[in-house]
């Protein structure tokens, strides 16, 4: 039950915190990824405004294939807690004002098929910064 308070309130806070709703076409993800986790595949959250850090509970999705939150405000790191999405395929981070570097413990993420960092200064130095050209 922990795990499930904890994805809804970062969810929720989130979301809530932008100056748009959901569209309806991006309710039903969301709902899902609030009432069971376990089954959230896809999270798409861009454009909403979202500022502070990439919450580090996002690792706690496992079942996430696609990660998109670009053209937010969210700044500092990118968390390593999203090394145990290891079903992830999509990870979409530009327009953002992340820094530092893209962690090495993401390089485990095999299936990732395309990661775009552009506009941001995170530092090159793992397989993902130079496996995927930041677009």
């Amino acid at each position: 039950m922990k795990q499930r308070s904890t994805i809804f309130s970062l969810l929720a806070a989130h979301v809530i915190a932008g100056t748009s709703a959901l569209s309806m076409k991006e309710a039903p993800e969301f709902l899902t990824c609030l009432r069971k986790p376990s089954l959230c595949v896809k999270l798409h959250l861009s454009n909403y405004q979202l500022s502070g850090t990439i919450p580090t509970e996002l690792g706690l999705l496992t079942s996430l294939t696609d990660l998109t939150l670009f053209s937010n405000h969210l700044s500092g790191s990118i968390a390593s807690e999203l090394a145990t999405l290891t079903r992830l395929k999509y990870m979409f981070l530009q327009n953002n004002i992340l820094t530092g570097s893209i962690p090495t413990q993401l390089d485990v993420l095999t299936h990732l098929a395309q990661v775009f960092t552009n506009n941001q200064s995170l530092q090159a130095g793992n397989r993902l910064h130079t496996k995927h050209a930041k677009r």
